[in-house]
């Protein structure tokens, strides 16, 4: 057993490395990032979001930066999560960020409905001649057979 470990350490340090890293990205993929309470990773998410968006253009070590910023924002989330289980403040280490993601009130949802219709009808989306307008118009047509 020592000399499988003495022979293969490096390959399973970086196996090892890569796995955490795959199932960090796995659960930041799959917790909600848009809450209407702010819960989870949506503070995160809307700060790196708001630093990639300002007006400046951003070089791309600074755009690296403010996603390495955010990344490191995510594990302080899961950290608070593995505190609170310690703490017995939540029956699990992911109840702050797995979860059933609460919606804004019906007005806002108009309102983004409204939006999304103005966008479909913008005259690029239109037009059938534009290779644009067709993908979108494929994209469109299998979410909404998926959806079904």
């Amino acid at each position: 057993m020592v000399k499988f470990f003495r022979e293969y350490w490096f390959g399973l340090l970086l196996s090892t490395i890569v796995v955490i890293f795959a199932l960090f990205t796995v659960i930041i993929t799959v917790a909600p990032d848009s809450d209407a309470r702010m819960r989870g990773f949506t503070p995160c998410t809307y700060q790196m979001a708001a630093r990639l968006s300002q007006g400046t253009k951003l070089k791309v070590g600074e755009a690296f930066k403010v996603v390495w910023e955010s990344y490191g924002c995510y594990l302080r989330v899961m950290h608070e999560g593995w505190k609170g289980y310690l703490h017995n403040q939540q029956p699990t280490p992911w109840a702050n960020y797995l979860f059933e993601p609460e919606t804004w009130s019906d007005d806002e949802d108009n309102a983004e409905s409204a939006l999304g219709s103005d966008l479909e009808n913008a005259s690029l989306l239109k037009d059938g001649a534009d290779e644009k307008s067709t993908l979108y118009d494929d994209v469109k047509q299998e979410n909404d057979n998926g959806s079904e």
